[in-house]
């Protein structure tokens, strides 16, 4: 590192806590909390009331998409016992400690005013500002991949070649990559080339120790898929089934729901591609292979999720904001950066900040500064402005009303105290049919909730869409109950009518109903992981008009 002058450092200095002070302000102002991050919360609770890690007592389902985010919520929610600034306050810590990362790395780089760069390339991304916040994983997504970009960068460029160096090296950043994969699976497009570089560069040191040295790394990836599988009966979370391979999703209308979802964001929040497809150019023409690798991790993320992931969200802005993240640190990683480039950066973000209409610095005052794009493309909604208008954002916060504010949490507290103890659906009213998380949270863990989205009920999730129906709001498949499934849910006994799907709910039941360690739930669970009962679905879904499974 090469240390600019006193006058300079104490430049930087100022211009570095300005920026602090304007995310700190930015941040605070985009708390809020997704009644998605609620769905997770309630299995933490389940798991604390002795209910095992479930969404409804008695049956074993993965509700949540993101394990690591989910584990570390289990000791927090265990002191706080309160969920909305549990998972606000969370989420703003472990953004700031993602943030403080990225710019304490570029800070000891070779040119220390690419901290700044950073910081003001990312200033008017509102994905980013976004989901610093929501409850969900993506504050941690930020985090561990430019933690793992930052390692390997550091290492790659180190002409150190000490076996000892590499061991540790590698150890490490398999450890980030095995992280990256347990928060949320799909971040491993972000972070595997990054791997792929890193054990290039090892093999003809420690030959086959590398690959030892990866197995150790990935080895609580190895373990938590084990685990799924034993106690949930599958390494694919109930919730990726609901939205896309249970729904038997076609092809075409996951890459529709992707254009759809990327015209939302262009129109929306511009700058947030427009990062995006600055670094892909600008690293690609490096003739750098590192910055060609994280090129490629960027690259490769936009293309699941235009192929893919966005065919199972509805939140402008959730798949794209590790991609601004992590485009800022490599654009300011990769490029030669000075006072005079940070002063245009400044201005560029300033205009792009009075420009777009729904950009972080306008956002803050004008909750839904984009009324008629609160609901987009495909159903592509602004969730953080829908969040703050319903009552679950600090800026609808009201002095001694406690947090979410939300008709939906009060819906689930009414049930709670109620006689019932089954309901189909969330709690609400309109639009709370179809979000089981603030309501069921509310609700306590001894009442039950058929989720008919399928999100969070292992049979719901697998019955195909109708055949007859498109897809019209991704993430959203609603299903209607087969006859005798609710009461199977009130008394605990199967009850479904049909018969072929009674006898394939009898075996899902041994799975995730059956006592853990019996042999018949075991060899129950291979069975149906290699589509021994799948026959029976097909017969249902034929004879009631479904997509072929």
């Amino acid at each position: 590192m090469n240390d600019p002058p006193p006058d300079e450092r104490s430049t930087l200095g100022a211009w570095l806590a300005a920026l602090a002070a304007a995310y700190f302000v930015l941040m605070v102002l985009h708390v809020w909390v997704v009644d998605d991050a609620f769905i997770t919360l309630r299995q933490v609770q389940q798991l604390l009331a002795g209910n095992g890690f479930v969404w409804n007592p008695g049956e074993r389902v993965q509700a949540y998409t993101h394990p690591l985010w989910a584990l570390l919520l289990i000791p927090i929610f265990a002191v706080t016992h309160e969920g909305f600034w549990t998972l606000a306050v969370t989420c703003f810590a472990v953004s700031a400690i993602g943030l403080w990362w990225a710019v304490r790395s570029l800070a000891r780089s070779d040119a220390p005013w690419r901290a700044a760069a950073f910081l003001l390339l990312l200033l008017p991304s509102k994905a980013f500002f976004d989901f610093t916040s929501s409850g969900l994983e993506n504050c941690l997504t930020h985090g561990l991949v430019v933690a793992t970009w930052a390692l390997a960068w550091r290492w790659l460029e180190d002409p150190d070649r000490a076996p000892a160096n590499e061991r540790s090296r590698l150890l490490r950043l398999s450890f980030l990559v095995g992280a990256a994969y347990l928060n949320r699976a799909d971040t491993l497009a972000f972070v595997a080339p990054a791997l792929v570089l890193a054990a290039h560069r090892a093999i003809p040191t420690l030959r086959l120790g590398a690959l030892r040295t990866i197995a150790t790394g990935l080895a609580p990836v190895v373990a938590w898929t084990l685990w799924s599988l034993f106690y949930y009966g599958s390494i694919v979370p109930n919730t990726a089934v609901a939205k896309i391979t249970g729904a038997r999703l076609t092809a075409g209308e996951c890459v529709q729901s992707g254009l759809l979802y990327a015209f939302d964001s262009l129109q929306r929040d511009p700058w947030t591609l427009g990062l995006a497809l600055a670094a892909m150019a600008a690293l690609f023409v490096q003739r750098n292979r590192i910055a060609a690798g994280a090129a490629i991790g960027i690259t490769c993320y936009l293309g699941y999720t235009l192929v893919l992931g966005a065919a199972g969200t509805h939140m402008s802005g959730r798949f794209f904001s590790g991609v601004a993240f992590l485009a800022a640190f490599c654009l300011a990683r990769a490029l030669p950066v000075s006072p005079d480039a940070c002063l245009k950066l400044l201005i560029a973000a300033t205009f792009a900040t009075l420009l777009v209409p729904s950009s972080p610095g306008r956002a803050v005052w004008q909750p839904a500064s984009y009324p008629f794009l609160l609901t987009n493309f495909n159903m592509t909604i602004d969730t953080r402005s829908f969040a703050n208008v319903e009552g679950a954002g600090i800026l609808a916060c009201t002095r001694g009303v406690p947090m979410p504010n939300h008709t939906w949490y009060k819906a689930g507290l009414e049930f709670a105290k109620g006689d019932e103890r089954v309901h189909e659906g969330g709690l609400g009213g309109e639009g709370g049919q179809d979000a089981i998380g603030f309501s069921g949270f509310a609700a306590g863990t001894d009442r039950f909730l058929i989720d008919h989205m399928g999100l969070s009920d292992a049979l719901l999730a697998r019955l195909p869409m109708a055949a007859a129906t498109r897809l019209d709001r991704p993430g959203h498949v609603k299903r209607t109950l087969p006859d005798g499934y609710f009461e199977s849910c009130r008394t605990g006994e199967n009850r479904i009518e049909d018969p072929d799907l009674h006898a394939y709910y009898d075996r899902l039941r041994i799975v995730i109903r059956g006592p853990l360690w019996s042999w018949e739930r075991l060899s129950t669970i291979v069975a149906w992981n290699f589509g021994a009962y799948d026959h029976l679905l097909a017969a249902y879904a034929a004879r009631h008009g479904l997509r072929a499974p």
